[in-house]
């Protein structure tokens, strides 16, 4: 009696499992409306939008009122108010400003002209397909002029000195966490400093190696994302650019944790999926989901059961 009612629990929790798999396997058939487009672009306002607290106020209000109230969602002057809130006060930090908050401002432009579209979905999906690949042209063409990737100098100094990379450095680097505490006092140090003053900071033959790597794949994939998202479907390429995007994502994210950038990159991958890449949806959500459990900090326990 008792083996009876476990096997018919354990059908019955199969059957719920089954039937939500069914029920998301069919949301996932279809591409992303607009209105879940608008819904998550409010709610990445309101946790990775401001630069300022009269900027993150404003925000959250007015997202959050989009956001309970529905109704309100698809009105085109409250985005309008929202676009011009988030370019008026980061005018004020033009020099300050992290390059994924500019394309937030063009994506919050989007949403505008999308809802004063009579196809809001299609707008969205094809300028979030045409932003992705001039972003990633844009950023390669960058990378190659500057100089600072080909030679891994950029990868290396930001290693050194950022504490978003501290277990990146440490893990693969092989530099001790009281040489990566020391270089973040050397550079406070340095910014008191005249130019005529040296500081060295403390590095490893492995983190060279590292942030050669590093500099190379971000070249290579960020010129292939160009391309699969400038050419047309059709093409072998760009029927790739999800999986690709995807990949960018995963390996440079996790790594580097712009949890802002992220979630932006994931939003207009979701808006430009076509209809049948449901696996790209897919791929897409769960990356919501897996980045905000990345927050948690796995690198630090694994190098506690390591060490």
């Amino acid at each position: 009696m008792i083996r009876s009612t476990h096997r018919d629990s354990l059908n019955a929790g199969i059957a719920r499992l089954q039937k939500v798999w069914s029920e998301l396997y069919q949301a996932l058939q279809t591409p992303v409306s607009a209105v879940v487009t608008l819904r998550l672009t409010a709610l990445m306002l309101i946790f990775y939008g401001e630069i300022s607290l009269i900027q993150e106020v404003f925000l959250t209000i007015f997202c959050g009122v989009l956001l309970l109230a529905p109704r309100l969602l698809n009105t085109s002057v409250l985005w309008l108010l929202i676009t011009a809130i988030f370019w008026l006060i980061n005018a004020q930090y033009w020099l300050e400003l992290d390059n994924h908050k500019f394309l937030m401002g063009y994506w919050c432009t989007v949403c505008v002209l999308a809802l004063s579209s009579t196809r809001p979905r299609r707008v969205f999906a094809q300028n979030a397909h045409k932003l992705l690949g001039l972003v990633f042209l844009l950023a390669t063409v960058w990378k190659l002029w500057a100089g600072e990737y080909l030679n891994g100098s950029f990868f290396h100094y930001t290693l050194l000195v950022d504490s978003r990379l501290e277990d990146l450095a440490h893990l693969l680097g092989n530099l001790s966490r009281d040489a990566l505490t020391q270089n973040y006092l050397i550079q406070d140090l340095g910014q008191w400093l005249s130019g005529s003053d040296a500081l060295y900071l403390n590095t490893t033959p492995q983190l060279r190696v590292l942030a050669q790597v590093l500099s190379y794949w971000t070249l290579f994939i960020e010129a292939i994302l160009s391309i699969a998202f400038l050419v047309p479907v059709k093409f072998l390429l760009g029927r790739w650019r999800n999986g690709l995007l995807i990949i960018f994502i995963a390996t440079t994210y996790f790594a580097v944790p712009v949890l802002g950038f992220a979630y932006l990159l994931v939003i207009m991958g979701l808006a430009q999926t076509q209809q049948g890449e449901w696996r790209a949806r897919l791929g897409y959500l769960s990356l919501l989901i897996v980045l905000q459990l990345w927050r948690l900090p796995w690198l630090a326990k694994l190098d506690s059961l390591i060490s």
